[in-house]
């Protein structure tokens, strides 16, 4: 079956329904080299990333994973183009980070998030701009106030350790390694 025939059999034919079906049905997670999952932070060289299909049956998975169902999704179920960005603190340690997925649509800027945050700070939603910096500069702002929060990042963070980069589609059971060499590979962003 199709990634299109799966998605209409199970009714995600709208970005909305696709948006509660995520924010819904998938839990933080990761599955690891050997097909294992596990319900804490991945480590470098034994996460694996999920394909669609396999996160869609474990409904476990990390920011990574989902971004890449988020790209399969749009790319099977509408004519939007997509662009996947990841953040991140480099504390050369745990490196707190995020991956998101946008789309443009009728002039505006979307940044599709089912999953981005917790009690503390939820900001979940289909968020809309006017234009692609204002979009990665709130996607900066709620990463800074999330982590801060959390306290993933000091309160006296140096703004010049988040990185921001738009990376392409990746191979898939890759580690968490190679993810990072993917993405330290792809462009650069300044915001």
């Amino acid at each position: 079956m199709s990634y299109q025939d799966f998605f209409t059999t199970q009714g995600l034919t709208s970005i909305q329904a696709f948006y509660d079906y995520a924010q819904s049905n998938f839990h933080f997670g990761w599955m690891d080299q050997r097909g294992n999952y596990h319900h804490e932070a991945n480590t470098a060289n034994g996460y694996a990333l999920q394909s669609p299909s396999e996160l869609m049956k474990s409904q476990i998975g990390n920011c990574w994973d989902l971004a890449e169902l988020y790209r399969c999704w749009f790319s099977n179920m509408t004519n939007l183009p997509t662009e996947t960005y990841f953040i991140f603190y480099d504390d050369y340690a745990g490196c707190p980070s995020h991956a998101i997925l946008s789309y443009p649509q009728a002039g505006k800027f979307y940044w599709f998030e089912p999953m981005f945050g917790d009690n503390d700070c939820d900001y979940s939603g289909i968020h809309s701009y006017d234009g692609m910096k204002e979009l990665l500069t709130d996607f900066r702002n709620q990463f800074i106030q999330i982590s801060l929060i959390r306290g993933t990042i000091p309160e006296a963070y140096l703004p010049e350790q988040i990185k921001l980069y738009r990376y392409q589609k990746p191979q898939y059971h890759i580690t968490g390694a190679e993810m990072r060499n993917h993405i330290d590979k792809s462009e650069l962003v300044a915001i």
